[in-house]
C-alpha cells in the first residue's frame, strides 16, 4: 500500500504549504509530521491468520484502546517531567507558579479522559474479549512501562 495519503485526501487535510509532497520545515504535510501513515499501521491483531484475514472484529478495539492508553501515560510522564523540573531549584519562582498549575491540571484533564476511555472498551463482552484472548498468551495491561513509571513517579 502508499504510505501518502491520496492527493484528493492531502488537499483537503494539509497545510496550505504542504501540498505539492515535498515536505520540508517550511513545507511541512500534516500527516507526515504526525507520522499518520505509520501510526495507522499499528494495529496488528494476532487473530488474523490465512483463514480469517480480518481476525476477531473486537480484537482491533482491545488494541486501539490500549494505545491510546499508552500514549495518554507518556504525555502524563512528559507533563509530571516538565513539572519535577521546574521545582527543582531550592527557592521556587514564583512567576512558574502559573505552569505548573497549568500542567498539573492538563494530567487531571488527561486522566478523566483515561476514564471515560473505559466506556468505551466496555462496549466489548467478555465473550467478545475472550474470541481473541488466547491469543495474547500472558500478556497484560501490568506489563504498561508507562503505567509502572507513572507510578513510580
Amino acid at each position: 500500500r502508499e504510505t501518502r495519503p491520496p492527493a484528493l485526501l492531502r488537499e483537503r487535510m494539509s497545510c496550505p504549504l504542504g501540498r505539492d509532497g515535498n515536505e520540508t520545515k517550511e513545507n511541512l504535510h500534516y500527516l507526515e509530521y504526525l507520522k499518520i501513515p505509520d501510526l495507522l499501521k499499528l494495529q496488528q491483531p494476532l487473530s488474523r491468520t490465512t483463514e480469517n484475514p480480518d481476525g476477531v472484529h473486537d480484537e482491533h478495539l482491545f488494541i486501539l484502546i490500549h494505545q491510546v492508553y499508552e500514549l495518554w501515560f507518556k504525555q502524563i510522564l512528559h507533563e509530571l517531567d516538565s513539572i519535577m523540573d521546574l521545582m527543582k531549584s531550592d527557592i521556587l519562582d514564583e512567576s512558574l507558579m502559573l505552569t505548573i498549575n497549568s500542567r498539573a491540571n492538563r494530567i487531571v484533564v488527561i486522566l478523566k479522559i483515561v476514564v471515560e476511555q473505559i466506556k468505551v472498551l466496555e462496549t466489548m463482552t467478555p465473550l467478545d474479549f475472550l474470541d481473541f484472548r488466547h491469543f495474547l498468551s500472558q500478556s497484560s495491561g501490568f506489563q504498561s512501562l508507562h503505567f509502572e513509571c507513572w507510578n513510580a513517579s
